[in-house]
C-alpha cells in the first residue's frame, strides 16, 4: 500500500511539473507577445508622421530652389553608425534608428521636413532664419545624442550615437549651385561622407 501511495504521489508531482512547466512556457509567451505589442505601440508615433526619403526631399529642395525660397537645411550625420551596425543585430539599430526619429521630430516640431538620406544621415528643412537654424542644430545633436533604452526581443539594450549637425542656407536671389557645393561641403566636414 505504502509502494502505491509512493507511485501515486510521484506520478502526480510529475504531472504537476509537467503542467507548472508549460504554464511558464505559456507566460513567457504571453510576455514575448506583449513586449512586441508595446513595441508596436511606440512604432506608431514615428510611423504617423511622415519621414521622407531621399527622393522626396531632393524632389522638395530642387522646387524651392527653382521658386527661389528661402530656407535652411539642417544636416545630421550619425558618426558611429557603421560600428552599431556591426556590433548589433539589423533589428536592434532599426529600433534605436526609429526612437531617434521620433525624438528628432519631437525637437523639430510639426513645422519641419524631415528626411533620411543615407544609411547615416538625416535632413530638415526649416522656414527660420540662419541663427535660429544653427541654434536648433546645436539642441538637436546634443538631445540625438542622449542613449536609447529599449528592449529588443526582450533583451534590454542601450545605444548611443555619435552625431554631428550642420546648417546650410539658402536665400532668395543666391545661386542655386552655392547651396548644392555647401551641402556637399558640409556633409564632408561632419563626416557623412559623400551625398
Amino acid at each position: 500500500a505504502i509502494r502505491a501511495a509512493s507511485a501515486d504521489i510521484l506520478s502526480s508531482f510529475e504531472q504537476m511539473q509537467a503542467k507548472n512547466q508549460f504554464a511558464i512556457a505559456q507566460l513567457k509567451d504571453e510576455i514575448r507577445l506583449l513586449h512586441q505589442k508595446i513595441q508596436a505601440g511606440r512604432r506608431p508615433a514615428a510611423l504617423n508622421a511622415e519621414t521622407w526619403n531621399r527622393q522626396d526631399v531632393d524632389h522638395r529642395i530642387d522646387q524651392m530652389l527653382n521658386q527661389n525660397t528661402s530656407f535652411c537645411l539642417v544636416l545630421i550625420v550619425l558618426r558611429n553608425f557603421k560600428m552599431l551596425a556591426s556590433r548589433y543585430s539589423g533589428g536592434v539599430v532599426e529600433e534605436a534608428l526609429e526612437s531617434l526619429e521620433v525624438r528628432l521630430r519631437d525637437t523639430l516640431g510639426g513645422e519641419s521636413m524631415l528626411g533620411r538620406w543615407t544609411s547615416n544621415q538625416f535632413v530638415a528643412i526649416l522656414n527660420v532664419s540662419p541663427s535660429n537654424a544653427m541654434a536648433i542644430s546645436r539642441d538637436v545633436a546634443q538631445k540625438l545624442m542622449e542613449p536609447y533604452s529599449f528592449k529588443h526581443e526582450g533583451i534590454p539594450c542601450t545605444l548611443v550615437f555619435q552625431v554631428a549637425a550642420g546648417v546650410v542656407d539658402h536665400q532668395a536671389g543666391s545661386d542655386a549651385l552655392k547651396f548644392q557645393n555647401k551641402l556637399a561641403s558640409l556633409s564632408k566636414a561632419l563626416g557623412g561622407g559623400p551625398l
